[in-house]
């Protein structure tokens, strides 16, 4: 049987006095598209940043595919997308698009970067402009744009959908969902639960330091009458 795309094994991670969460544990299986749910100061963006070797643990090991996480060639097929996206002011969009791919090994081509663009609710205009120009939601969407690029099979996004208008999370949404078609993992915070049950096939909810439920959307829905994600999450995190 090969590994898990992704392991954690006995994950404890603190900040001096304050423990974010202790024993972690959870496998990912490629293909296995999921979402981690809690609180604002759960943990979750702490733990895809531990998927990427950005932080690292204060015990407890982090795998990809069977890989340390500390080894640069267990990396080479992820892409990050954090919760704040930020960009050097001076660059324009094509150019931090470029020294986004670069890190991927591949080279920028402006006919891909116009079509990802189209997908994302993103006019091309957007590429020759400089970055400090654009809005929250441009830079999510040009980081989002990066990782799709990029051909990594496994996406680890932090709210991608934070600060994208109605409109553009629809189409983020929808792309996302052609990326699975293409065979790529999404592995996914977002406080959008209503994309949940359409973008994922299983949900992590993180509270107070612990993993509290590990099951699909249709069983989180479940826990509350209205079955919707967000009540049942409320319910869950009640008890």
């Amino acid at each position: 049987m090969p590994p898990s795309l992704l392991s954690f094994e006995g994950v404890s991670v603190s900040f001096g006095a304050q423990e974010v969460f202790s024993e972690l544990s959870f496998q990912l299986d490629s293909g296995q598209s999921t979402a981690l749910l809690g609180l604002n100061g759960a943990g979750k963006s702490t733990v895809l940043r531990l998927a990427v070797d950005l932080q690292r643990p204060s015990s407890g090991s982090v795998s990809l595919s069977g890989m340390p996480v500390t080894n640069p060639s267990a990396r080479a097929g992820v892409a990050w997308l954090p919760e704040r996206v930020t960009a050097p002011h001076y660059l324009r969009g094509r150019e931090w698009l470029a020294l986004l791919l670069a890190q991927h090994g591949l080279a920028y081509s402006h006919s891909q970067a116009v079509a990802e663009c189209a997908h994302l609710d993103l006019v091309p205009s957007v590429l020759d402009a400089p970055v400090r120009h654009g809005s929250k939601g441009m830079l999510q969407k040009l980081g989002l744009a990066a990782c799709l690029l990029s051909g990594s099979h496994l996406l680890l996004l932090d709210e991608p959908m934070s600060g994208l208008d109605p409109r553009a999370r629809r189409q983020c949404r929808d792309r996302l969902l052609e990326a699975r078609v293409e065979g790529r993992t999404l592995f996914m915070s977002s406080h959008e639960l209503e994309d949940i049950p359409l973008l994922c096939e299983r949900v992590l909810v993180l509270h107070e330091g612990r993993l509290v439920f590990d099951d699909t959307p249709a069983a989180l829905c479940a826990l509350d009458s209205s079955g919707k994600a967000e009540e049942g999450l409320l319910q869950l995190l009640k008890n």
